[in-house]
């Protein structure tokens, strides 16, 4: 089982690592890819490694940052000093940049001729030096504009390409018949716009400037094309095959609101579920269930004494007939889950379908440290040796709770109130559009 991560700061309503989303795996050369939150690139590397991941995309603001921990740069990565692909070999870390690819398979894909075309290219951003490499690459008449000058200008000798300024666009803008945009604010003149145009716009959702390209212009790209053509040429150095375009283009135009809005949390036994769980739902003013708890009341019993009276296996459907009846409410609830939930296939799939599954994840010595009484956990206290069957279910459990998640906290070094901010922060911003 191979497992990839998407860590940055990804837009598209937070949804992008979910266009790679694979169904639990039939054998060990399939994978899953989820979304790693982080506060700085070393966080995620630091998570990378633990994890033992094989690959990651890297979103903005840790292109450049990540850089220093990977141990060979392609030509492309080494040129724009910007890195959006990680992958893991025998031979270390290779740090990749397939923007190129979003930017030119965005504007193949709709259609529109690249070579010897003018270009001008809005912002000496990462993106818009990507933009301005890919197109001067394929052949096209490149001017890239910035609001400093100096940069704009290094950047383009650099590449081999033109330069402005942005107060200076009016020649640039009539010249132009591809626009590409980087930059949020809107510096472009609407009378300057004309059917000539064709505007691939990389900040989405940009509403104020594609009503006024779509108004204009001939043709107008969102950036979600970008995305996905680069995510496909970063699923093809993952996985060696080809990628089903079609079916991630059409889970890209799935609507925000048909998501659902429970919100479970998954992890190791004492990663901290439950107390984080109880602090969100608060936060977000959502009634709170605990899931052990729920089996514990439902059946008038411990869970280590339903373990040991009537084993695991009939523990785990019980488990299942309880988590599913959560899961059907109507009231979205923040749902605190048994560490071992994802084991049960089916419920690990509804998890993923019917909430927003995070995945509390911290070291397993640090997970450990936070039992208080062992005793309570009945899945260890069945060995002879509780610290090599903890770290054997760590294992196991890793590629079950990627499968299920939406995204990954790394809990180390953070207290319960900065989880919870960032589970907060993250659901919001999926829902914010």
């Amino acid at each position: 089982m191979k497992l990839f991560a998407v860590t940055g700061n990804p837009i598209l309503h937070s949804k992008s690592p979910l266009l790679f989303q694979s169904a639990y795996p039939q054998s060990e050369n399939e994978f899953c890819y989820f979304r790693l939150h982080a506060e700085t690139a070393k966080e995620a590397l630091q998570t990378f490694t633990e994890l033992g991941l094989s690959g990651m995309n890297v979103t903005a603001p840790f292109k450049s940052d990540i850089l220093p921990f990977a141990t060979t740069h392609t030509p492309t990565a080494k040129t724009l000093n910007a890195c959006n692909t990680l992958l893991l070999t025998k031979n270390g870390i290779i740090a990749e940049n397939t923007d190129v690819n979003g930017v030119l398979g965005a504007l193949s894909g709709a259609g529109i001729p690249i070579k010897n075309t003018q270009c001008l290219v809005l912002g000496a951003g990462g993106a818009g030096v990507a933009a301005a490499f890919a197109l001067h690459n394929a052949g096209a008449q490149v001017v890239l504009a910035n609001r400093t000058t100096h940069k704009a200008q290094a950047i383009a000798e650099h590449i081999g390409c033109a330069h402005c300024a942005l107060d200076g666009l009016l020649q640039a803008l009539q010249r132009a018949t591809v626009i590409v945009n980087t930059i949020h604010p809107d510096v472009i003149d609407p009378k300057l716009l004309t059917a000539q145009h064709t505007v691939l716009d990389a900040i989405y959702p940009h509403p104020s400037l594609q009503k006024m390209a779509e108004s204009k212009c001939s043709t107008y790209i969102d950036g979600m094309q970008w995305l996905l053509y680069q995510g496909f040429a970063a699923y093809h150095l993952f996985t060696k095959k080809e990628p089903n375009m079609a079916a991630m283009q059409n889970f890209a135009a799935q609507p925000v609101a048909a998501m659902p809005r429970h919100i479970s949390l998954i992890g190791f036994m004492g990663v901290g579920k439950t107390t984080v769980g109880q602090v969100l739902a608060q936060k977000m003013k959502m009634p709170f269930v605990d899931t052990d708890a729920v089996i514990e009341q439902d059946c008038n019993d411990t869970i280590p004494h339903i373990i040991a009276q009537k084993g695991e296996a009939e523990f785990r459907k019980i488990e299942q007939e309880v988590v599913s009846k959560i899961l059907e409410q109507s009231t979205p609830s923040v749902i605190s889950c048994g560490g071992g939930v994802v084991t049960t296939p089916a419920l690990g799939n509804l998890l993923h379908q019917k909430s927003i599954a995070v995945w509390l994840y911290a070291p397993l010595e640090q997970c450990l440290q936070n039992i208080a009484d062992i005793a309570s956990r009945p899945l260890l206290m069945q060995s002879d040796d509780p610290q090599t069957t903890a770290q054997k279910l760590f294992e196991q459990r890793k590629q079950m709770y990627a499968q299920t998640s939406w995204m990954l906290v790394n809990t180390k070094e953070k207290t319960t109130q900065q989880i919870v901010q960032i589970v907060y922060d993250e659901i919001d911003k999926l829902f914010a559009h």
